[in-house]
């Protein structure tokens, strides 16, 4: 699945401080075997 991550309000701090959580949310999305239609 194409996708593009885009942080609204958020400072470099905040970014770097949530890095982990992040992270593992990223982790857990790529391992879905996403298909090219929902049905």
């Amino acid at each position: 699945m194409k996708h593009q991550i885009t942080y609204l309000h958020c400072g470099e701090h905040l970014i770097e401080s949530l890095k982990d959580e992040i992270d593992e949310v990223l982790s857990v999305v790529n391992l879905i075997e996403w298909k090219k239609e929902f049905k």
